[in-house]
């Protein structure tokens, strides 16, 4: 059975409330749920920004840099590349959406939180060549 985490659970790890917790919280929820994974699974992750969504999808997949399983890449975007160790096939979802400006820091949880994750994030097939916690 998989272990529900809950964006509470992401605050309580990150420290504090912040749209960047909540795109980390969407995005590695919906890769989860796209690649059939729980948090238990064998996984390996590379997150394309090296800020607030980093730890929410530590959190939410289980996937650790000192586990060597996760790799911050940081491109400029809030994406993340979610495959199972024992393939190095999976998924890599983006997110794929602007917050609006002015929104406090719980503002824009609760919008990002209120939005369809499918309209959020777009997502292809991916693979990494080696997986990471080898």
């Amino acid at each position: 059975m998989c272990k529900k985490i809950t964006i509470d659970d992401c605050v309580a790890f990150h420290g504090h409330v912040c749209g960047g917790i909540a795109l980390g919280y969407v995005l590695a929820q919906y890769a989860m749920e796209k690649l059939g994974a729980c948090r238990e699974d064998a996984l390996c992750a590379r997150v394309e920004c090296s800020s607030c969504p980093v730890d929410a999808v530590q959190c939410v997949t289980g996937c650790t840099a000192g586990k060597r399983t996760l790799e911050v890449a940081d491109a400029g975007r809030t994406a993340l590349t979610l495959v199972r160790k024992e393939t190095g096939r999976g998924i890599r979802a983006e997110i794929a959406v602007s917050v609006p400006a002015g929104l406090s820091k719980a503002e824009t949880l609760g919008y990002i939180l209120s939005l369809d994750p499918a309209a959020v994030c777009r997502w292809e097939p991916a693979a990494l060549e080696v997986p990471l916690g080898r």
